[in-house]
């Protein structure tokens, strides 16, 4: 066999240079694929939130009824208590310290506008639509938005009694600074939904459908519908916490 001519060992030399890094091993390599699977499991799991800047062109100060659509609008202190506006618009508001209680927003669409610093004892809002929203710094009793659709929702700095979610799809929503007293999301159809320092009494997700859940920011105290955690993303110590009751559930006898 002819000896191999200097030219090829160059190439042999450059083709095994490109096959390994300098310091690379296969432990390196391997912790890289890794970093990168969880990389794209957060980017998987991460709302995709759309920040809500309201377009405000000028001030409101007159009456407002059902099915009536508001668009680039400062509303303040506006007392629409006991008002039937089901079917209300808000394009591009901003809504502040308005008074709700006993309103009926059923069906309103709250699409680029922000709810801040109402304090109220409900706002009922049932079948209603929210999409590239926010609601802000609010004190509310009883949020009853069941049957609704939240897409690209922001509700932060908020104490709300009962959060009434039942049968609502949300998409992309963020809870943060959160106080909650019970959190109903019996049936609800959640994607890329995240608590961040959030608290709750009781957790009610029975017949909930979830995908990328995140509820690690979220400290409660109950859960019902263990079975419909899965799709959910939960911390050690939320799963030890759980750990008596998952045993309930899955008939295991702890001795």
């Amino acid at each position: 066999m002819s000896p191999a001519t200097p030219s090829a060992r160059r190439r042999d030399t450059a083709r095994a240079a490109g096959s390994a890094a300098p310091g690379s091993s296969p432990g390196t390599s391997r912790r890289g694929s890794e970093d990168a699977a969880s990389s794209r499991a957060a980017a998987r799991t991460e709302p995709r939130l759309a920040l809500c800047r309201p377009r405000t062109v000028e001030t409101f100060c007159g009456d407002v009824y059902a099915e009536e659509s508001l668009e680039g609008l400062m509303i303040r202190a506006a007392a629409w208590a006991d008002r039937d506006l089901h079917g209300l618009t808000l394009l591009d508001c901003t809504l502040q310290g308005a008074e709700l209680d006993g309103a009926n927003l059923k069906g309103a669409r709250i699409h680029d506008t922000e709810l801040a610093e109402i304090s109220e004892p409900s706002l009922a809002a049932p079948e209603s639509s929210w999409c590239t929203a926010s609601v802000r710094d609010s004190r509310i009793g009883a949020a009853v938005l069941h049957g609704g659709d939240w897409r690209s929702v922001l509700v932060t700095g908020c104490k709300i009694d009962f959060l009434n979610l039942r049968d609502t799809t949300l998409q992309d929503v963020v809870f943060e600074n959160c106080s909650f007293r019970d959190v109903d999301l019996v049936n609800a159809r959640a994607t890329r939904v995240a608590f961040r320092d959030c608290r709750a009494e009781t957790l009610d997700v029975r017949f909930a459908q979830f995908d990328a859940v995140d509820l690690r920011g979220l400290e409660f105290t109950r859960v019902d519908g263990l079975a419909a955690l899965r799709g959910t993303v939960l911390d050690e110590q939320q799963l030890m916490a759980l750990a008596p009751v998952l045993a309930r559930h899955l008939g295991i006898d702890v001795r």
